[in-house]
């Protein structure tokens, strides 16, 4: 069973191995009286980041991103434009958006993964924090920002590895 379908679904753990079975049944079907609902095909809006305009998948950012559910879906002027400003660091939010593409969260720095635990407080992505861990685990945080991303960490359900890692680094550092 491919991954990507699961993706969608929320399995993210490419080790699962999952089985379908599906039972057909042939039965006489009256035609429906009104015709079906046309697809949709994927939206695609603007993100304005500082002064560039970047093409987005709506879909994509609704369904990880509480945030950007009601950015788009909410009542604000910005709606009717299809264009919605946000304010971050360029290069940060391109990696960002690739990442969420290729659905691979790969942290070449402390900084790409400390901007990935701001995002995922900023946009209600609570389950970004969990890919993060492994990279902290393996690296030493810089003193000046264990305090920065202690109360970032706090705000996150199921964050008691993230937590401990942190205190760890607070005593290291007295």
């Amino acid at each position: 069973f491919p991954f990507q379908a699961l993706s969608w679904c929320g399995c993210y753990d490419t080790r699962k191995r999952f089985d379908l079975t599906l039972k057909a049944i042939v039965t006489d079907v009256k035609p429906p009286v009104s015709s079906a609902p046309s697809l949709r095909l994927i939206e695609t809006i603007l993100l304005v980041v500082g002064e560039t305009k970047l093409p987005v998948s709506k879909e994509l950012l609704e369904a990880y991103s509480p945030f950007f559910d009601t950015l788009f879906n909410g009542d604000y002027r910005e709606k009717q434009s299809g264009i919605f400003k946000i304010k971050v660091s360029h290069d940060d939010f391109i990696w960002f958006i690739k990442s969420l593409h290729k659905r691979s969260w790969e942290f070449s720095s402390m900084d790409r993964a400390l901007t990935a635990l701001s995002y995922a407080d900023q946009y209600g992505m609570m389950h970004l924090h969990r890919r993060v861990v492994p990279f902290l685990r393996e690296n030493k945080l810089p003193n000046e920002q264990i305090k920065e991303t202690l109360v970032i960490c706090t705000r996150f359900h199921d964050n008691e590895e993230i937590i401990g890692y942190l205190l760890e680094q607070c005593e290291d550092y007295q």
